[in-house]
């Protein structure tokens, strides 16, 4: 049985992705530390009753923040999306075409009606989990700082805690590069694949981070690539859950 050799998610797209999301969230971290700090100053907190409301001031500057911010991650999420995911497939294009190549097998790959859904779906994916950043990071340092102003913490507390929301933050990133990077691999491989005639594909797992036993133990595996491989009882497709680095070796005879 010969295989195609495996073509992986591109290790400088993901790169690329995780550093331009990882500094749009300094950019971000930064901008609320510098204007919060600013908001303490003018206004300590003092050990308040729990039931009262924080500093007015810091209030109105969160408030403030999160509309800024939130327009800001709505502009660059639609323009990251794009970007990524058209980059990353074309990479994954080439990538099987040198592939197919190396076994004889000459294939020039089109936007076809199939990869521009493909394409649609994930620029849409992308551009919520974009969105969803600066949500979940406002959500988080709201909280610090109203618990901040209602127990009297000091400015050295709530910024050591907004620091580590920044650092939870820019780890999510980093994830989300690399697990939309690696879904974008896989969805258009599998197309291709079928283009091009080879329906079956073995299941080939990377070997890298912490293994899924499951995913594991179905290296080597055949399996449909329009149905999906046979795991613990659901058809999945390489790279569909989340941080799967696994691919499929499509199957040439």
């Amino acid at each position: 049985m010969q295989t195609l050799r495996p073509v992986h998610a591109n290790i400088g797209a993901i790169a690329k992705y995780r550093r331009q999301l990882q500094d749009a969230i300094k950019e971000m971290s930064d901008s609320y530390l510098y204007w919060l700090t600013a908001a303490y100053n003018k206004n300590q907190p003092t050990n308040m009753a729990a039931d009262l409301l924080p500093s007015a001031d810091a209030q109105k500057k969160l408030d403030e923040l999160k509309r800024k911010w939130r327009h800001k991650f709505e502009l660059l999420a639609l323009y990251l999306a794009l970007m990524h995911i058209t980059r990353a497939a074309r990479i994954t294009d080439n990538a099987l075409m040198s592939a197919l190549a190396a076994v004889g097998i000459s294939a020039t790959f089109k936007d076809t009606r199939a990869i521009k859904d493909i394409l649609n779906a994930s620029v849409g994916e992308n551009t919520n989990l974009i969105e969803s950043i600066q949500e979940q990071y406002h959500t988080r340092i709201e909280g610090i700082v109203m618990r901040g102003y209602s127990m009297g913490s000091s400015l050295d507390v709530i910024r050591k805690e907004m620091k580590k929301a920044q650092a939870i933050t820019e780890r999510r990133a980093g994830t989300i590069a690399g697990d939309q990077i690696s879904k974008i691999n896989s969805v258009v491989q599998s197309a291709r694949l079928l283009e091009v005639g080879i329906t079956h594909a073995t299941w080939f797992h990377s070997h890298k981070g912490v293994p899924r036993p499951d995913h594991l133990a179905a290296d080597g595996r055949v399996y449909e690539i329009a149905e999906g491989c046979l795991i613990s009882g659901e058809y999945l497709q390489p790279g569909q859950l989340i941080n799967c680095r696994c691919v499929g070796r499509g199957i040439l005879n």
